[in-house]
């Protein structure tokens, strides 16, 4: 129901400063005991300390928290003997935009993959392929995505599936007082 009322009629995004080392601590206090639920390993880490964007804090623990969430469920179904990992990075990114750096959140897992053939699906409202499934997770995360002007790359193979979402800066702090 949650999700359906936020696909509905969604908030409006309350853009400020959000240091993105606290989402870490955040994803580890939220999901460490789901993880765990499926055997699943949670990491956690800082490629650069300090980094801050712009964007709604809520917004981003939201996406974050869908993200993971399809990578628990696809993992709890891998085949077992195999390591099953979700990996959450912070940093900044090493793609360009224009002359200026990204923030970056990397969630990924080490799962079966999303099948090439249902890729271009994903993000459809709805579209599912799970019997419990609502097919809104993804839908909201690119609305969220695209409310906050961010931009976002996915690869996929049956190594794993890995989202990159590049966040806008806070440019109030000097380049040179961005990272610790």
């Amino acid at each position: 129901v949650t999700q359906l009322l936020s696909f509905v009629r969604p908030k409006p995004a309350m853009i400020a400063p959000v240091l993105l080392d606290d989402l870490l601590h955040w994803c580890s206090s939220m999901l460490k005991a789901q993880a765990e639920k499926h055997g699943i390993e949670l990491i956690t880490r800082q490629l650069d300390r300090g980094v801050t964007v712009m964007a709604d804090n809520e917004m981003l623990q939201q996406l974050l928290m869908n993200l993971s969430l399809n990578a628990i469920q696809a993992m709890s179904i891998a085949e077992s003997g195999r390591r099953k990992i979700l990996l959450i990075t912070t940093g900044y990114s090493d793609h360009r935009h224009g002359t200026s750096k990204r923030g970056l959140l990397t969630v990924r897992d080490s799962g079966p993959g999303i099948p090439s053939e249902i890729q271009h699906r994903i993000f459809d409202p709805f579209f599912t392929t799970r019997k419990d499934g609502t097919g809104l997770g993804l839908s909201i995360v690119q609305r969220i995505i695209e409310g906050h002007r961010a931009d976002f790359s996915m690869e996929s193979s049956p190594a794993g599936t890995t989202f990159k979402i590049f966040l806008p800066l806070d440019t109030a702090l000097p380049e040179g007082e961005r990272s610790v």
